[in-house]
């Protein structure tokens, strides 16, 4: 079981609003990363290097911070809003079963 931390302030969080291929974009390069053993804090920052959305830079921004305050992946991404439910519950399987990346990367198949 994933618990978040209970250290820091309930921070604000943005949902944002992303057009279906830089959630593809997402899921597929995360995943990507992931398996490939680069921390998740790289690999946003990485993927935030590479989109050309500005509201995906921010929402990959956002999650970077999550991550840095403590969140999990999976909160980090549900506080974006930028994925869907099913992504979501695929990462959350992911997490408690340690196969994260292939969790996610089965959400584009």
């Amino acid at each position: 079981m994933i618990v978040e931390p209970h250290h820091h302030k309930t921070t604000h969080s943005t949902k944002y609003h992303v057009r279906f291929a830089d959630r593809e974009f997402f899921t597929e390069n995360i995943a990507l990363l992931l398996k490939s053993a680069v921390p998740i804090s790289d690999a946003l920052h990485s993927l935030s290097l590479t989109t050309k959305s500005r509201t995906m830079q921010k929402a990959l921004a956002q999650m970077g911070s999550d991550i840095d305050a403590g969140y999990s992946l999976t909160n980090a991404m549900e506080r974006s809003g930028i994925v869907s439910r099913q992504t979501l519950a695929l990462a959350r399987l992911g997490e408690a079963s340690g196969t994260n990346a292939a969790d996610l990367a089965a959400t584009n198949d």
